[in-house]
């Protein structure tokens, strides 16, 4: 993404004070400054603390998701402007939080200048590769696939002779595999250069010192995560072990946290400086007074860390990257380049030679697969050469035997366990989409192996599935006959027609449906539900023969009982709107659009014009009570009509779509809109509101009554807020259901219900 663009108006702004309001549990007031003036925010995010530099959206800024920014009222506080997150920025996709600036520096400068324009790219990484949760990675990666040589970072450390003062005891070998450390000396901690501050921020990071922020740098970059102790806070020196039951740590996050015997902490002699592998102790924090610091690069068991970090609530960029399982073999060239770093940006002296207490080094198996293997799997003729020079590009060792290859997999790929991740690799790197579909055995290419449906039958099937008969009519009609819907026109008359009352083609299909539920009428069959899938004749002028078109009729009858009751003939009706909706979505995937409308035939105010793509395809609604009593039909019979041939030309291309893996947040919203608004152009408005988590909304309710205003009616939308990325906070979609209400509101003079 680009970062940086979108941002004019947004400033630095340092929060003064943080303040509680009545009656909230979650949501706080805040004053910031500004430059030379103040202003006070409210928002509802977890990591707003005085002191800290935030992005402050003043009033009439819009942001990078189209976000249009306002003054807002919340329990009598008015918020001017918006703090904002990185997600609202379009830095990252994290929105559970404030993005934070750190807290040193002015206000008042518009943001773009702390964080110049940059490219960020956001990349999705699988639970197995934490290899790749770093930029080193990225790269290996980018140099297989460009074609491109990789060129490591130099950790340019200077070592001395002087071992460190500090030593270090694994008493828990089951849960640490690998433990290094280097003592610096000499340091001078203070604010980090700018090109450090600005790449961190860019990856979402809070700057704190330049010995903290080296080490969050050399993370990033190596995948390794680090931390560096103030050297003359320990006592004694390093014990890695299990914590006693009932010990507590204060964390530099400014709480304390009682630990229990599965927890794994980072001790000295007096007692627990560190929660292993998620967050450090603040009592041996680097400060501004540190001078010189002890680096810890270690491995611990993923499944370990996983347990303490969920069991305390408390995830970490360090902690998301050991519970993975990332190797033990990058702690030593981790902890060189941030001893490197660490001279350059803070002045310290040379590093003493590192202390590394390995008691489960790491072992590299060995997977021998035969010639023709990775290809046999992967369905397709493969060179060896190209499997080959593939695992070793990606940094594996391949050894050639005569009858097969000898593959081991690099000290970073502890993924890698048996030899089909190697066809795997291969796969990937190749890719998937460039792989013919095939069946086991003989390895055949899959072709069609289920046909498309038949539109016809399968317009049949959702017919018959919702509860309706079958009828086959004569395509022959009298003269004499009504004109029922929009299809009645000119009528071609036969040569040499059996009778004078079937002496004319169809022109529609409605007029034979009411011959036929009369029929069942006569037959003692009431209350009948039917339908036709026929062909009708439509002169053409310049031609002798009929455009045959196929069409769709259907009908509902009401006996008298229903019939009277207004809910019974609107229900009846709404199911006709129902099936023809799901008629055209699933025979090809398109919506067909109502208007209310005269219809020949059809009771005035009771009828409605059906369109697809701007052009009128049919009609429903219900027949006009003269016609009804001329075929002797009483009380109500509801029809519909639709033109078969705009629905069925394109047939319905099915394709698959991942669902969610983020829960989809619900969300009620009542109106009271003038009597003769549509809902369907309300439900279009929302719909067009530019909201990118708005996944559906329907209509649940229709009111009409003594609780709205007269010439009003009610109406009751279920929307449905979700996203492919990442949880919604209640926040967004509060902001999302305000500004919907607001479009709502202005266009159709609506007024929000409670």
């Amino acid at each position: 993404v680009q970062m940086g663009t979108g941002w004019e108006g947004v400033l630095v702004a340092r929060v003064l004070e943080v303040a509680a309001i009545p009656g909230a549990d979650i949501v706080r007031r805040a004053r910031l400054e500004v430059g030379e003036r103040q202003v006070e925010v409210v928002s509802g995010a977890p990591n707003l603390h005085q002191g800290d530099l935030l992005a402050w959206a003043p009033p009439g800024t819009r942001l990078p998701n189209g976000m249009e920014i306002g003054e807002r009222r919340f329990k009598g506080v008015t918020s001017q402007g918006m703090a904002c997150s990185p997600v609202e920025l379009g830095i990252s996709s994290e929105a559970d939080g404030l993005l934070v600036l750190g807290s040193q520096g002015p206000t008042g400068m518009p943001l773009s200048e702390l964080m110049p324009p940059d490219q960020v790219l956001v990349i999705e990484i699988t639970t197995n590769r934490p290899d790749l949760l770093c930029h080193v990675g990225i790269a290996r990666e980018l140099s297989v696939l460009l074609h491109r040589p990789l060129k490591l970072p130099d950790p340019m450390m200077q070592e001395s002779h002087q071992p460190s003062p500090l030593l270090v005891e694994i008493k828990a070998p089951d849960l640490c595999a690998r433990y290094q450390a280097r003592f610096l000396t000499d340091l001078k901690v203070g604010p980090s250069p700018a090109w450090l501050q600005r790449r961190l921020r860019t990856v979402g990071q809070k700057p704190i010192n330049n010995v903290v922020d080296a080490g969050n740098y050399v993370m990033f970059e190596s995948g390794q995560p680090l931390h560096a102790f103030d050297a003359d806070r320990l006592v004694g020196g390093i014990i890695v072990r299990r914590a006693a039951i009932g010990e507590e740590i204060a964390c530099l996050d400014g709480r304390t946290r009682r630990l229990v015997g599965d927890d794994l902490v980072i001790a000295d002699h007096d007692g627990a400086v560190a929660i292993a592998g998620i967050i450090g102790g603040a009592a041996s924090a680097v400060s501004s007074a540190t001078t010189s610091a002890l680096i810890e690069s270690a491995n611990f068991h993923g499944v370990s860390i996983r347990n303490s970090s969920r069991r305390l609530a408390l995830r970490t960029e360090a902690s998301t990257r050991f519970e993975k399982q990332i190797s033990p073999e990058l702690t030593g060239p981790a902890a060189a380049r941030l001893a490197g770093m660490v001279q350059a940006v803070a002045g310290a002296g040379a590093s003493s030679p590192a202390v590394d207490v390995n008691p489960r080094p790491l072992r590299r198996e060995v997977f021998r697969i035969r010639r023709g293997y990775v290809g046999d799997v992967l369905g397709i003729t493969l060179d060896d050469s190209e499997v080959i020079g593939t695992l070793r590009a990606l940094r594996f060792d391949v050894a050639e035997k005569a009858e097969e290859i000898e593959v081991t997999a690099p000290p970073f790929r502890v993924d890698v366990r048996d030899a089909v991740d190697l066809v795997e690799e291969v796969g990937r790197m190749r890719g998937y989409n460039s792989l013919p579909s095939t069946l086991p055995g003989r390895r055949q290419e899959v072709k069609n192996i289920l046909p498309p449906p038949d539109p016809e039958w399968l317009a049949r099937d959702l017919a018959m599935g919702a509860g309706f008969d079958e009828v086959i009519s004569q395509s022959f009609c009298s003269p004499d006959d009504p004109q029922v819907g929009i299809f009645a026109s000119r009528q071609l008359r036969l040569l040499n027609p059996m009778s004078q009352e079937q002496s004319r083609m169809r022109t529609s299909l409605l007029w034979g449906l009411t011959r036929t539920v009369a029929r069942n009428i006569a037959w003692g069959n009431s209350g009948v539900r039917i339908f036709e899938l026929g062909r009708v004749f439509w002169p053409q002028d310049d031609q002798e023969l009929p455009h045959e078109s196929r069409a769709v009729g259907i009908a509902i009858h009401l006996p008298t009982g229903r019939a009277t009751s207004d809910h019974g003939t609107r229900a009846a009706l709404l199911e006709l709107k129902g099936l023809l909706d799901l008629l055209a979505d699933q025979v090809s995937g398109t919506s067909l659009t109502q208007a209310q409308g005269e219809v020949p035939g059809l009771h005035p105010g009771r009828a409605a014009r059906v369109s697809l793509g701007g052009r009128v395809v049919g009609c429903f609604g219900q027949l006009h009570p003269d016609l009804a009593r001329l075929v002797d039909v009483p009380g109500a019979l509801v029809l519909a009509e639709v033109d078969f041939e705009p629905i069925a030309a394109e047939p319905r291309q099915i394709r698959y779509r991942p669902p969610s893996r983020f829960p989809a947040v619900p969300r009620d919203l009542a109106f009271s809109v003038p009597g003769l608004v549509p809902a369907r152009d309300v439900i279009e408005a929302i719909s067009g509101a530019g909201e990118v988590i708005l996944r559906s909304v329907d209509l649940f309710d229709e009111y009409r009554g003594s609780q709205v205003e007269a010439g009003r009616k009610g109406l009751a939308f279920r929307l449905i807020f979700q996203s492919d990325q990442r949880t919604l906070t209640g926040e967004e979609v509060a902001g999302a259901e305000e500004r919907i209400a607001g479009i709502v509101r202005d266009r159709f003079a609506a007024r929000l219900r409670e």
